[in-house]
């Protein structure tokens, strides 16, 4: 009897144990009950790479989960005036650039699919290896990727720097995967990944160019360092993001086309509580996998002061940005 205790004691300790390591080792993970889209685990340039679980159809507790007010209890005056208010992103950051003087935090460690704010990471590299000087021919390999924003047609020939004006105005996946397969495209995407470590983006993984993939993943805290590296050496890029519209130009026939912004940010007059901001730059991202989820980044001056502001897994990504630009 003395030796049965002994053996259903050990089992009860060896479970528990069990169960413990397992709540800790759930910190990142996000699960609904749905069938899971992504399964595997990265471990090419991140040593024990495990994405996040994304699953299909809307996930309502992104929408739902917990903000500032109580549940149930109308919100006090005083509430309302805590920086982030009713915003109901999964994860977001506002800081403010070179000071680390951090505003608003949320989950800024954790990883979500970024989708296209990956463009950024494509311009820095394809800028990085002078790309924008080249003269690219689209192919019908390129067009193939899913989406038609740009209107590329195969045997165009674009400049690399109507390219990046594409991928970053009207985040064109064709564009991406231009600047990817001209130059080799895996070799292309380890470079994005091997950017991305220089920078020390630690949790940072991108699958592809364009960010349809919802293994391309990052964290606030990652997309912040991304943000001031973009500011600091490649402010020629953000400054593409500002436009309201440019134009491209197709070299085989001269025939040019105008492309107009989908960030609402540009050209805009845009206030704080304590004034104007400027609106230095940015990229956009939705991932279908979490529908009705967006995601910005965005970067602003105050005085010219730079600070950022990410938006992850949010339900209204531009009119949440709004709401976080009151914390300035």
């Amino acid at each position: 009897m003395r030796k049965s205790r002994i053996i259903l004691l050990t089992l009860f300790i060896s479970l528990s144990f069990a169960a413990f390591q397992a709540m800790g080792e759930e910190g990142n993970q996000y699960t609904v009950d749905q069938t899971a889209i992504v399964k595997d685990s990265f471990s090419d340039t991140i040593p024990e790479w495990s994405p996040i679980i994304i699953t299909e159809g809307s996930v309502s507790e992104v929408v739902s989960q917990p903000t500032f007010a109580t549940g149930g209890v109308a919100a006090t005056s005083s509430e309302k005036q805590v920086c982030g208010f009713g915003v109901g992103a999964r994860e977001g950051l506002v800081s403010y650039l070179n000071t680390d003087t951090t505003l608003f935090d949320r989950k800024t460690e954790g990883r979500w699919p970024i989708a296209s704010i990956t463009k950024l990471m494509t311009a820095i590299v394809a800028t990085e290896l002078e790309m924008e000087k080249q003269t690219i021919e689209i192919t019908e390999a390129m067009r193939a990727t899913e989406g038609e924003a740009g209107n590329f047609k195969t045997g165009e020939r674009v400049s690399g720097t109507d390219l990046l004006v594409s991928m970053l105005l009207v985040s064109s996946n064709d564009a991406a995967e231009a600047f990817a397969q001209t130059y080799g495209r895996d070799a292309f995407v380890r470079r994005m990944n091997a950017k991305a470590q220089e920078l020390r983006m630690h949790n940072t993984h991108y699958a592809d160019p364009s960010g349809l993939s919802p293994m391309n993943q990052s964290t606030p805290n990652d997309l912040y360092t991304l943000a001031g590296y973009l500011y600091t050496a490649h402010p020629d890029l953000l400054k593409i993001t500002q436009q309201k519209k440019a134009t491209i130009t197709d070299l085989a026939t001269n025939r040019k086309r105008v492309l107009a912004t989908i960030n609402e940010f540009a050209g805009q007059a845009l206030f704080a509580n304590s004034g104007r901001v400027t609106f230095v730059g940015g990229k956009t991202g939705y991932i279908a996998e979490a529908e009705g989820n967006g995601n910005l980044l965005t970067v602003f001056t105050y005085n010219k002061q730079p600070f950022v502001i990410v938006v992850l897994g949010s339900p209204d990504r531009f009119g949440e940005t709004r709401t976080l630009l009151k914390c300035i």
